[in-house]
């Protein structure tokens, strides 16, 4: 018997679950499935990347510690190659690194009287685009990556978040 060989189009995706307060309103593999949805909407490939679904206190530590600045934060990501090399298609395999806190998901859900796992998967969009090489360091930039959220948000029947 021939083995046939299957291209793996799936999403490679590892989710660290940290703080107990994202499984009190849904498991682990609602979790799971939601990012899995939201990395096959970006459209690319068989993404490789980790979720940490933490809290302000380890995002806190983590900001402070890559990028300097001491307070929490809704999302971090953590790419594995420069967007440079993505741009040039160098990047394979393993993009890199999400961890997104808790308590400021759905803080700024609340405020902003949005639905939790609709600002949880915007956040997701956002960390994987800049895990592809996309940033809003300026104007033009953050124009490129918006459509890019919006027009993937679209595809999960999310409405536009920066209406």
């Amino acid at each position: 018997m021939r083995k046939r060989r299957v291209k793996d189009h799936l999403p490679k995706i590892s989710v660290i679950i940290d703080d107990d307060r994202w499984t009190r309103c849904n498991d682990y593999d609602f979790w799971r499935n939601k990012i899995e949805e939201v990395s096959s909407a970006v459209g690319r490939n068989a993404l490789e990347f980790s979720v940490l679904l933490t809290n302000d206190k380890e995002i806190q530590n983590l900001n402070l510690r890559f990028r300097g600045k001491d307070h929490p934060t809704n999302v971090l990501s953590f790419y594995e190659y420069s967007p440079k090399d993505v741009a040039c298609g160098m990047a394979k395999g393993f993009l890199g690194d999400i961890a997104l806190s808790y308590e400021t998901t759905v803080r700024e859900a609340n405020e902003g009287s949005l639905e939790l796992l609709n600002h949880f998967s915007h956040l997701l969009v956002h960390s994987i685009l800049h895990l592809l090489g996309f940033d809003h360091v300026n104007d033009r930039d953050a124009k490129i990556m918006e459509i890019c959220e919006i027009a993937i948000l679209k595809k999960l029947g999310i409405k536009n978040p920066y209406d």
